[in-house]
């Protein structure tokens, strides 16, 4: 996603300046062609040559030093596709808001017009300031993303909110500035301070400790979903039935559960506090009546049989209580998927339904890539082209930000 783009990267006098180091070489790591713009603080945390060794680009520091015809800081304006300030401290985010030019690092921030992604590093006590706040949120309305700092040890010995986000993290929020098939439109953005539930895996519903009834969900798409979210800065909650086997993407708050009920009583406890729900999760429509507590033992039961009791529909019990919040749901058909999806869409009250026909050889269950149908509540069909599950993720994330934003 990042071959050929051109980054500029921001570095501010924070300690977190050493982990620059590492962002700048994943991001020369898949190709892309980084220009690192540093305050003067920083040179004193890292050497300007470390960033020359890494990128191959000279590294801009003074605002007077000319390169060629054009001051250098409207060349990097001119042709960078995306500026990422980290570490940004409470100083830069401060000049940032208040339009304050008055070093390479701040004039470039002022100039540039593209896609703005401020990583904020400091101290808990600094962060909470609520200057530092008020900045932070007169930034967010002037079009800039910003990645919250993380909870844990501090440089001063202290804990508390204050660590930049982690490299890789940033890295998913610069690809998907440039994964919106060229539009050149950034929908990250709009994720920041959006709180997001996610679904996932295939609920099991248990006759005896041994046996039980489910399906072939495994709930990756939901994690990369959850991940593609996290990545983005919005605050993501999963409720996931995949097994232990299943990573829980960085960033994201994970719930376990087994059962339909156990799924019920976590998201709708939780619904009316969040904007979105994408409810990927394979939920098993019915349960056995009864449930041993023992194991069936074959030979007690000559001629056994099964009566199974219907499960609580999450999705239309949501749809029944959704007020501001935004609605996504899945339907899995065998055949053409787009008759159900509609009546779905319908009956269950969903702004968005994600169909796919499990009886694709190429994008079934089980398979790497996926050829989903989309349905919106305004009766548009969106026929996505055949992709893998992580370029489906950040895909869908791209759509259901839009939509939020559009009814927003």
């Amino acid at each position: 996603m990042l071959t050929g783009r051109k980054i500029v990267l921001g570095v501010s006098g924070g300690i977190a300046a050493y982990k620059s180091c590492e962002l700048v070489r994943e991001f020369t790591r898949r190709k892309a062609d980084v220009h690192v713009v540093m305050t003067d603080s920083a040179t004193r945390l890292v050497g300007p040559v470390t960033f020359f060794t890494l990128t191959y680009n000279p590294v801009l520091i003074d605002l007077f030093c000319l390169e060629g015809k054009m001051t250098p800081h409207i060349s990097l304006v001119r042709e960078g596709e995306v500026l990422v300030i980290a570490p940004a401290t409470a100083n830069i985010i401060g000049k940032a808001a208040s339009g304050i030019a008055d070093d390479a690092l701040s004039t470039t921030i002022l100039a540039f017009d593209g896609p703005k992604i401020i990583v904020p590093a400091m101290n808990w006590r600094m962060w909470k300031n609520p200057v530092v706040q008020e900045n932070l949120a007169r930034l967010r309305r002037s079009g800039f993303q910003v990645m919250p700092p993380e909870e844990g040890s501090l440089a001063c010995g202290e804990e508390g909110a204050g660590r930049m986000a982690p490299v890789d993290k940033i890295v998913r929020v610069v690809e998907m500035v440039f994964t919106d098939a060229g539009s050149g439109k950034n929908s990250a953005g709009v994720l920041s301070d959006l709180r997001v539930m996610i679904t996932a895996g295939a609920t099991r519903e248990f006759l005896d400790p041994v046996r039980y009834i489910s399906n072939r969900a495994s709930g990756e798409l939901g994690h990369l979903v959850a991940g593609a979210f996290a990545g983005g800065g919005a605050a993501v909650t999963l409720v996931t039935a995949a097994g232990e086997h299943m990573p829980v993407p960085e960033g994201v708050h994970c719930i376990r559960v087994t059962t339909a009920n156990e799924m019920y009583r976590e998201v709708t406890d939780r619904f009316d506090v969040v904007d979105i729900v994408v409810a990927s999760a394979g939920v098993c429509d019915w349960r056995p009546e009864i449930s041993s507590p023992d194991k069936l033992k074959k030979n007690t039961m000559t001629e056994p049989s099964l009566k199974l009791v219907p499960n609580p529909d999450i999705l239309k019990e949501l749809g029944t209580r959704k007020s501001k919040q935004l609605l996504v749901g899945f339907a899995a058909e065998s055949g053409d998927p787009l008759p159900s999806a509609r009546e779905k869409l319908q009956t269950k009250n969903l702004d968005i339904i994600v169909a796919n026909n499990v009886l694709e050889k190429k994008s079934g269950p089980g398979k790497e890539y996926l050829k989903p149908v989309i349905v919106f509540r305004d009766g548009r069909v969106e026929e996505g082209p055949v992709l893998s599950k992580r370029e489906w993720a950040h895909r869908l994330v791209r759509i259901v930000a839009g939509q939020f934003e559009k009814s927003a």
